[in-house]
């Protein structure tokens, strides 16, 4: 488990994957707050707490960025501009294509947003669009009935598991993971 551990920390900043870094930083904040194991807590929030002074040392100090790696983790935050922007635009679209309560109910069909829209970042080619954020992409695909029944069988699971802190843990790193961006 350590030597996974480590590879997962030196992996997941190097794949320039901002959900996966934000998801990894969700599931030690649980772990250090909710585990039962005292050594898990310690090492979840030294990871933490060096981790975020790194990237505060290296923002504040203004350290030349040749990667573009500070400038991409800086840039999550922002929802004016780029990605972000792209992220909310289809977010809105997809919440505009529910108008009637059945669509609501029962979703408007597996995939569908890809059918009806094209990708906005992309306009001088026909490629689909996506949408970015797979709670909505539930709620779009197969309604309200859809995100019951993931609730459910999420439920499910955290019962199975005892609500053990580990498991609340990587659902709070997939929450993270799945609200940045789509799995699927």
């Amino acid at each position: 488990h350590r030597r996974a551990g480590i590879v997962a920390l030196i992996a997941l900043p190097a794949t320039q994957t901002r959900a996966a870094v934000l998801g990894l930083a969700a599931a030690l904040v649980v772990l250090m707050f909710q585990s039962r194991e005292a050594t898990t807590r310690r090492i979840a929030g030294r990871v933490l707490g060096l981790g975020g002074s790194a990237f505060l040392i290296l923002t504040l100090a203004g350290v030349h960025d040749s990667f573009g790696l500070l400038t991409k983790f800086k840039a999550t935050a922002d929802v004016t501009a780029g990605n972000g922007a792209y992220r909310i635009s289809t977010i809105q679209t997809a919440m505009g294509d529910l108008r009637t309560p059945s669509q609501w109910v029962f979703g408007l069909g597996s995939n569908s947003f890809s059918q009806r829209h094209f990708d906005t970042s992309r306009p001088t080619e026909a490629f689909s669009a996506y949408l970015v954020n797979l709670p909505v992409q539930v709620l779009y695909d197969t309604g309200i009935i859809g995100v019951i029944i993931l609730s459910l069988l999420t439920l499910n699971l955290l019962r199975i598991c005892n609500f053990s802190p580990k498991a609340i843990a990587i659902l709070a790193a997939f929450a993270v993971v799945s609200s940045s961006t789509s799995p699927f």
